[in-house]
């Protein structure tokens, strides 16, 4: 658990819409407004250079030519947005990039490391603040799955209807409240009505620690969204109340995986198709002198790749537009 006595030294923003108009009233969009450039819509980018390689499992899995094969992210603030996050949980000050790791932090997410980009905090913050003013305007879920569907419908646009799209959601970040996990098993399951043709395939899927909310919400998710309960949360004694989610281990590794049993992923594709637990190697930024850093520059001397290298982060701050 978390250290209740930890102090944050960064304070949410707070929104800035304007009462009578309902617009942005922040210069930086970070700081509590909607990026105009983005307008009313959830940013959804381009897949990281991990995530390219997913493409090649899915052709195969489906049956599709690769060139078919689309990966999106829709990605909200690290840390701001995770109310089940521990072992990971670290912030981006949202103006600065400056990252804060919590006190029992094992392993620092890679978004929180990310977001020192200002592309990257602009669009994370920017999805965040759109979702958080429907939290004071609207109730239900419902209105979370109607923008979600608006965002991927537009980000699809063009796109053909026999693409296969698959949509990692959250890079960084989590399901912050039931309303929004909710709302996203509203709009996948949209995405499959047959009034909503002509759509490609969509496939959604998401490592949680937001477990609790998942226990709360009296739903059956639809077949195009995939869940992982992503181990070493506040919520993990609940997992296996669950039946049928699987789980996802950060191991430091290879050896370590092996010894717990667990099948490595190196392209997500365990998350997408798998249905048993499996392991992920250590990856990212590590704050200097832990653990996971030690770790990490191990596996780097090995010659093992575990994910997220440095130009594999400068990659997805380009894909971010």
């Amino acid at each position: 658990m978390t250290n209740p006595n930890a102090k944050n030294p960064y304070r949410i923003p707070v929104l800035q819409i304007d009462a009578v108009t309902g617009q942005w009233t922040s210069d930086n969009p970070t700081e509590g407004g909607i990026d105009p450039k983005k307008g009313e819509l959830l940013s959804l980018a381009n897949a990281n250079s991990k995530l390219k390689a997913l493409r090649k499992t899915v052709s195969a899995k489906l049956n599709v030519p690769i060139a078919k094969v689309k990966i999106l992210t829709l990605t909200l603030p690290a840390g701001w947005s995770c109310p089940g996050a521990s072992e990971c949980l670290a912030f981006a000050d949202p103006v600065t990039g400056k990252v804060w790791d919590s006190p029992e932090l094992k392993f620092r997410c890679f978004e929180a490391s990310a977001e020192r980009y200002p592309d990257v905090r602009r669009q994370n913050w920017h999805n965040f603040n759109l979702l958080r003013r429907l939290n004071s305007k609207y109730s239900g879920g419902y209105s979370f799955g109607a923008m979600i569907f608006d965002s991927i419908k537009e980000a699809t646009k063009n796109f053909k209807p026999d693409d296969v799209v698959i949509i990692r959601i959250h890079v960084g970040g989590d399901f912050y409240s039931t309303k929004y996990l909710e709302g996203w098993a509203i709009a996948l399951r949209a995405t499959r009505l047959p009034q909503n043709e002509p759509m490609p395939m969509i496939i959604g899927y998401a490592y949680t620690k937001s477990i609790h909310h998942i226990a709360k919400l009296n739903l059956e998710m639809p077949e195009n969204f995939v869940l992982t309960a992503s181990e070493g949360g506040k919520f993990d004694a609940l997992i296996e109340s669950l039946p049928g989610l699987k789980k996802a281990k950060v191991v430091f590794s290879p050896e370590q995986a092996e010894s717990e049993g667990l099948e490595i992923d190196h392209d997500d594709s365990h998350a997408v198709f798998g249905k048993e637990s499996f392991g992920l190697l250590i990856h990212g930024t590590q704050p200097k002198g832990t653990d996971s850093a030690k770790a990490l520059s191990s596996l780097k001397a090995r010659g093992i790749q575990s994910g997220y290298s440095e130009k594999a982060m400068k990659d997805y701050r380009n894909s971010i537009s």
